[in-house]
């Protein structure tokens, strides 16, 4: 179908809403096993159609209105050899209100696409594109791209599944600016033994991930997930949103990357959440930025449940990495698979307002490490805790090790390794090439509750300053030994209204206080 401004009205006459389709499909515009072209030109030129595309000369494009269509399609079902085509839309100002386009396939073949490509794409009030495959051919790729926004929004949905052994495509979107809102969904995910498609959306200035949307990607079987990636010079993702992969069988899950050239905020109760639920290994959760900002009770989660490993976090930022108003970060095996390291690292690092920062173990699996990095300087304030642990027979992992020029841990912080059976508790170190201190009741806790040791605590710095009710301990409550507690410093060591202690509350025995120099002040 070529013209100018193009407005495709559907009769359906059920109620439609966000989240209800309506039963009574009355409107279809189908090309079974062939291919749907939507153009729209609004000047003098060439509409060339190909294989799953078509080229357009006209320098002005119309535009195309899609409401209440119950399909447009090129699906594999509706072909009598079960081959689907593709649709290809091009306009102006692309808007699908309550529609559904689709091109799935349950054959052998390769499914065809969806390619929507204009100024302005707006999908609304819960339409519909769908390339998912149930057979053994692949899926075709939906892909969405704009010359000035693209906005996903009102419960429409994206969906590039395999259900079959054939692999999914996956969703390609782009434009300057993304806003993906009000319970959208992009999901590529896997049931059967095909691969899941990978999620990549980009945009050159913005992009908002808002209003409890979902961008999932994930494995239900042995079939590998693909993964989500994201990436602009400004990303938001906020409102409970939820980014996420997953591997729920023998299937490996994908990565969730958040890239930024310059902000990356979550905030809002949102989440990045990887999880292996079975024998498959989780990917992991990857944010990098010049500057990464996690608030307002946000998760960043990687974790492992049963015997699949857990995937590592990792935050880099160029300038700032900030963690504050009870956001966690938490990387945790349930079960017997190991979980990977939380890894922070910038030029400047704040975790602050009762942030909560964990890598642990609660069964057979080992812990990972929490890890914190900065070339300027490390701020742990506002009662906000690091916790490296072990509550089962597995290892909590290395433990917790901060680095940087200059170190502050205060504001009743808590920097934690335990160890609540078998396993063994990891170690704290603190590395500091100008100085360390601790103060204003914050607190650096290596305790064994069980038969195993405790890993102890190491601070090293030019200057080491313990004060105003600073606590550093290793204590050990049952047959472990508590680790030792080892301060170095190559200046001088001050101790003030503060305590140091390393002993055994049980039957284990107590670690040794070194201090070089020797403490300064009252012990």
């Amino acid at each position: 179908m070529i013209g100018g401004n193009l407005t495709i009205i559907g009769s359906a006459t059920g109620v439609k809403t966000a989240n209800v389709r309506s039963n009574n499909p009355s409107s279809s515009l189908k090309a079974p096993g062939g291919q749907v072209n939507l153009i729209s030109v609004a000047s003098q030129g060439e509409v060339i159609p190909g294989d799953g595309q078509v080229e357009v000369t006209s320098e002005t494009l119309g535009n195309i209105s899609v409401s209440a269509f119950d399909l447009i399609g090129a699906r594999g079902f509706d072909s009598s050899d079960g081959i689907s085509g593709s649709v290809v839309v091009v306009g102006g100002r692309i808007t699908a209100d309550n529609s559904i386009i689709s091109t799935t396939q349950d054959g052998v073949n390769l499914g065809g696409a969806i390619s929507i490509t204009g100024d302005i794409v707006l999908l609304t009030t819960g339409s519909l594109l769908d390339v998912s495959t149930f057979g053994e051919g692949r899926s075709g790729k939906i892909i969405v791209s704009a010359a000035e926004s693209v906005t996903i929004e009102n419960g429409s949905r994206l969906t590039s599944n395999a259900f079959g052994s054939g692999d999914a495509s996956g969703v390609v979107i782009s434009a300057p600016n993304v806003t993906i809102q009000n319970e959208a969904i992009i999901q590529s995910s896997t049931v059967g033994e095909g691969r899941g498609g990978e999620i990549n959306v980009s945009a050159s200035e913005s992009m908002t991930i808002d209003g409890s949307s979902i961008l999932s990607s994930g494995s239900f079987s042995t079939g590998d997930a693909g993964g989500v990636n994201v990436s602009a010079p400004h990303v938001s993702i906020q409102g409970v949103a939820l980014l996420e992969f997953f591997a729920n069988g023998a299937g490996r899950g994908g990565q969730v990357i958040v890239t930024a050239t310059e902000n990356v905020t979550v905030e809002g109760g949102s989440r990045l959440d990887g999880v292996s639920r079975s024998s498959g290994d989780a990917g992991g959760v990857v944010i990098s930025a010049s500057n990464v900002s996690i608030q307002s009770e946000s998760l960043v989660i990687s974790n492992a449940l049963a015997e699949g490993r857990g995937g590592v976090i990792l935050v880099t930022a160029t300038e700032s990495v900030t963690i504050e108003g009870s956001s966690r970060l938490l990387g945790n095996s349930f079960g017997s698979g190991d979980v990977g390291s939380v890894e922070i690292s910038a030029p400047t690092v704040s975790i602050q307002g009762e942030a909560l920062i964990e890598s642990g173990s609660d069964g057979e699996g080992r812990g990972g490490e929490v890890i914190v990095t900065a070339s300027e300087s490390v701020t742990i304030d506002g009662s906000s805790s690091l916790f490296s642990r072990s509550f089962g027979s597995g290892n909590a992992g290395a433990g917790v090790a901060i680095s940087a020029p200059t170190v502050t841990i205060q504001g009743e912080a808590l920097i934690v390794t335990h160890s609540f059976a078998e396993g063994r508790g990891g170690e704290i170190i603190v590395m500091a090439t100008e100085s360390a201190t601790i103060e204003s009741g914050a607190s650096l806790n290596s305790r064994s509750f069980g038969s195993s040791d405790t890993g102890g605590v190491v601070i090293s710095a030019p200057i080491v300053t313990i004060q105003t009710d600073g606590s550093i301990n290793s204590t050990t409550f049952g047959s472990g030994r508590a680790g030792d507690v080892t301060i170095t410093a190559t200046g001088s060591v001050l101790f003030n209204d503060s305590v140091i202690f390393s002993d055994s509350e049980a039957n284990g025995d107590g670690g040794d206080i070194t201090g070089q120099p020797p403490l300064r002040g009252p012990v």
